[in-house]
């Protein structure tokens, strides 16, 4: 997430919603898809006890909800957009949270440093996508990547029409894109989630109606992998 650009629209969306769009909108679609997103990190990563680095941590929305619910020893969060690392700080409370400003692409820190590198929703904003895994594998021991699913044809659709998705520069990889950077950097991939069916953004009654269809469609192999919003793997570092 160096790109200027996307980092001036993040820091924006802080200045006017004190956090992301995300993570402040009650609206209903979003916090179903959050909902989700949370589900599915918890499903594929074991954070009891573990130092963990969450790159692009935003707003500190997740690593709150994780460091509450999930028993790490310690989350460190970095991201690029200064206003945001500073309404993380500001609502950290007396949780073991650190965050600072910095570039995904060159981690401040030493070789096999953290026991899990989390990288949720980050790597559709960059360019150089492979660069931030390359880094995650580098400094962690296992690596977690959450990612819209770029196997899905609505979702490319969506990055070209949404305001939001334009104003933020999203995009999509394909999961065997995502798998190769993995591998590239000496990630073996252990386990792969397809998940979310709920648009985001969607009126109410859109956002129930697929909410009661997520269950099959996340069963089915060939249907969840073009029909799912999102992508998510979990590597160990070899």
């Amino acid at each position: 997430m160096s790109d200027p650009q996307t980092i001036r629209a993040f820091d924006h969306d802080v200045e006017v919603h004190d956090g992301y769009v995300y993570t402040t909108s009650d609206q209903l679609s979003i916090r179903l898809a959050l909902a989700s997103w949370v589900k599915t990190i918890r499903r594929v990563a074991d954070m009891k006890g573990r130092r963990i680095l969450d790159i692009g941590c935003g707003d500190g929305h997740f690593s709150r909800i994780f460091y509450d619910s999930d028993g790490p020893s310690e989350i460190v969060g970095l991201d690029p957009a200064a206003n945001a690392v500073a309404a993380a700080e500001s609502k950290k409370g007396d949780r073991r949270l650190s965050y600072r400003v910095g570039d995904g692409h060159a981690l401040p820190f030493p070789d096999r440093s953290f026991d899990l590198v989390l990288i949720q929703g980050v790597l559709h904003h960059d360019n150089d996508a492979e660069g931030i895994v390359r880094e995650a594998c580098r400094v962690g021991r296992q690596v977690v990547v959450f990612e819209p699913n770029g196997n899905s044809l609505p979702l490319k659709v969506l990055e070209k029409l949404s305001p939001y998705h334009r104003a933020h520069r999203e995009k999509s990889y394909f999961p065997r894109t995502i798998d190769g950077w993995l591998a590239r950097a000496g990630g073996k991939v252990v386990e792969r989630r397809y998940s979310n069916f709920v648009p985001v953004f969607a009126p109410d009654l859109v956002a129930r109606l697929c909410k009661v269809f997520e269950p099959a469609i996340e069963g089915i192999p060939g249907i969840r992998a073009v029909g799912c919003a999102n992508y998510t793997v979990r590597a160990v570092v070899e």
